[in-house]
């Protein structure tokens, strides 16, 4: 016992317990016996119980995987219906449902097997879910045959082939023979009238069987049933309009008037007309019910009933499976509940210890990080007026010595950090941040005062070239002695930002579009003057945008992209600046959308080339053609061929559309060789293709290819 009382005390005397670390090591060493104790005795008794749920464990996991693999199959299946019901001519799809079918049922057989499910009197269950996978076959036999069948799929689509579209012939047969009659005897008075009746009876059967056909694509196809009413009252208003016409025709028969062929076409007019309305109103009565499509009927009655009581079966059936766990867990329950005596007397005592080592920690820890604490808090307000601890452990010593070092290192670097977020590293001119933030204070201004501003959005024209010939260093010094023109030639309460590579932002504030204008023709004006670099002159210009709150846009992002659209306009004028206009802008969102359709175009050889002779004007023959490129699109109509090469040009699609006109052209006159007309065509080429080293190859190889000369 002295010895055992000197170590201590010479254990206390060695200073370890003065630091954190080795007061926790001693608490960590006597709370680790415990702990150990106590952990050891708990294996020994949940190791029994642990070996008898695991036999149990690995045969619910078995019946869940089956289960799991019924489920993907039966969704599998629902995809590949999904999937055929689009493409119904793929028999790839068909094969996919009957293979997942085939897969559910097999794993069903296999749960059939389960000792689980004999012990806890599933079968019933099981085999429900047997019989209903059977069912769910049957009507998904039944789908196909429906989805591979057009007239059983649509039964009014029967009606229309079977019904409609022989009196369709029979009136347009009918009519036509009536118009003809007036061309065969010399027209009369009558004659004429009656005409006319019977060309205004085809014109409204042409655009009331037009209107049907609509209806009836809108209606199998389903594109805008919301439409639908209205364009059955589009087809009912034309085929009364077609009765007035006919009945003023039956009147002129009456009265003599019509031609034999007149009298004998209008009959058939009157009987096929009668004959096609009573079959479109059955065609609509079908379509106003749930019966106007087949395997829409099938699927909801059907084919989801069976689906859905095969999901609230094997739900069911988890739900059982996961029941039986707590068979296990009460097992469990009786092992646990005897390891929470021996764990409320290992709790006193981690309690026990907890509280001194709070006390502790309180006085020697606690305390002095919260005095630091609020230093921190102080220094991250900006302030340092909170006096730090002098004493404790030696870590709260270390920490308040690394708090002080800290200190001073953020409030350089916080400096640093400030100026870098809102300033350009190149130029130290603003950055896009330091714009919003002067942008958002802006709008605020001039929403109070009711004033108005101007953004000018700035690019260099032909910095690229510059890049590209004499390097990025001196790319860079160029965008610098930009920076330099601007800040001198602006006021001090402008703002002028770089927004990245060869763009710049200015903003104007309480500046109206006229001066914002005349501050675009003097920064338009000084940026031409030349830059002396390197002993070098170098010339650039400037596209400058400018849009005006609140004309232009009501906050910092529109008012950014207006300004920047209106710079790409300023590309295309001549004084080198640009006013936002938004019927502009609609114009580059439809020519955005030309550029993709564009490549689509030569693709799908949407474009023509027509070909413009040329004559000797004293033998007047045609010695040659010149080809001129033509683009009829389906919905602009005809686009301009330098419309065209303006789009090509700007997408990089020259190359190809060159090569297609070229190709095109060299095909067509080797087809008038043949047929013993020769002649020269002559092809335009942009200037891009001047640049492609490529192109004298290129034509050499379509004429080898060709045999053209």
């Amino acid at each position: 016992m002295p010895a055992l009382k000197g170590w201590g005390y010479k254990f206390l005397k060695s200073g370890v317990l003065n630091s954190l670390r080795g007061r926790y090591a001693l608490v960590a060493i006597i709370v680790a016996v415990v702990v150990v104790g106590v952990a050891y005795l708990s294996y020994i008794k949940l190791n029994d119980a642990r070996e008898q749920t695991s036999e149990n464990t690995n045969a619910r996991n078995q019946l869940l995987e089956h289960s799991r693999l019924i489920r993907d199959a039966v969704w599998n299946t629902r995809e590949s219906l999904a999937a055929f019901l689009l493409t119904p001519n793929d028999a790839s799809q068909q094969q996919n449902i009957y293979s997942y079918l085939d897969n559910a049922k097999t794993h069903t057989n296999n749960l059939l097997d389960q000792p689980w499910i004999i012990q806890h009197d599933k079968q019933a269950s099981v085999q429900s879910l047997d019989e209903t996978l059977d069912k769910l076959r049957l009507s998904i036999d039944e789908l196909v045959k429906t989805r591979l069948d057009m007239t059983r799929q649509y039964p009014a689509l029967a009606l229309a082939r079977g019904s409609m579209l022989p009196q369709h012939k029979v009136f347009y047969t009918a009519a036509a023979f009536a118009i003809e009659e007036f061309h065969e005897e010399p027209p009369t008075k009558l004659s004429l009238l009656s005409h006319q009746h019977f060309v205004e009876a085809r014109h409204i059967w042409t655009q009331m069987i037009s209107n049907f056909r609509m209806y009836l694509a809108n209606r199998l196809g389903s594109f805008a049933e919301q439409v639908l009413g209205s364009q059955e009252q589009d087809v009912m208003t034309q085929y009364e309009d077609l009765e007035k016409t006919l009945n003023i025709l039956q009147q002129m028969d009456n009265e003599g008037q019509l031609g034999i062929q007149g009298s004998v076409s209008l009959e058939e007019l009157i009987a096929s007309a009668h004959l096609w309305h009573d079959t479109f109103k059955n065609v609509k009565r079908i379509h106003n019910t749930d019966n106007w499509r087949a395997d829409k009927k099938l699927i909801q009655d059907n084919i989801k009933p069976n689906m859905e009581k095969i999901w609230q079966l094997l739900i069911s059936l988890d739900k059982d499976i996961e029941l039986s766990v707590m068979d296990d867990l009460t097992a469990l329950s009786r092992v646990a509940g005897n390891q929470i005596n021996q764990l409320f007397l290992f709790t006193i005592l981690a309690l026990s210890l907890i509280s001194l080592g709070y006390f502790a920690l309180e006085r020697t820890v606690l305390r002095p990080i919260a005095s630091i604490a609020n230093a921190l808090k102080s220094a991250s307000d900006g302030h340092m007026e909170n006096e730090l601890p002098k004493g404790g452990v030696q870590e709260t010593k270390d920490l308040v010595s690394a708090f002080t070092h800290m200190h001073k290192q953020v409030q350089a670097r916080q400096t640093a950090l400030e100026y870098h977020a809102l300033h350009d590293s190149l130029t130290n001119l603003g950055n896009r941040n330091r714009l919003n933030e002067h942008l958002e204070i802006a709008i605020k201004n001039a929403h109070r005062n009711q004033e108005t501003f101007a953004l000018l959005m700035l690019d260099l024209d032909r910095f690229k070239e510059v890049n590209d010939t004499l390097g990025h260093p001196v790319g860079d010094q160029l965008l610098i002695e930009v920076g330099i023109r601007l800040a001198g030639l602006l006021r001090d309460s402008d703002t002028i930002a770089r927004f990245g590579g060869d763009e710049f932002a200015i903003l104007l504030p309480t500046a109206r579009e006229t001066q914002a204008s005349k501050v675009a023709e003097k920064v338009a004006a000084a940026l031409a003057d030349p830059f002396h670099i390197e002993n070098q002159q170098l010339y650039t210009s400037a596209s400058i945008g400018i849009a005006s709150y609140p004309q232009h846009g009501h906050d910092a992002s529109t008012l950014i992209q207006h300004a920047d659209i209106a710079m790409y306009m300023a590309k295309k004028g001549t004084t080198g600046w640009a006013v936002y206009d938004s019927v502009q802008d609609r114009h580059s969102v439809g020519r955005l959308g030309l550029m993709a359709e564009l490549r689509n175009a030569v693709r799908k050889n949407d474009l023509e080339l027509h070909y413009q002779p040329k004559c000797d004007v004293s033998t007047n023959d045609v010695q040659s053609a010149e080809a001129l490129l033509r683009w009829n699109h389906h919905e602009h109509g005809f686009i301009p061929p330098e419309e065209i090469i303006s789009l090509a040009e700007q997408t990089g699609f020259i190359h190809d559309i060159t090569v297609w006109v070229l190709e095109s052209a060299i095909r067509q006159a080797g087809k008038w060789m043949k047929k013993g007309t020769p002649l020269n065509i002559a092809v335009n080429l942009s200037a891009h293709n001047l640049q492609d080293e490529k192109i004298v190859k290129h034509i050499r190889k379509l004429l080898a290819e060709t045999g053209f000369p």
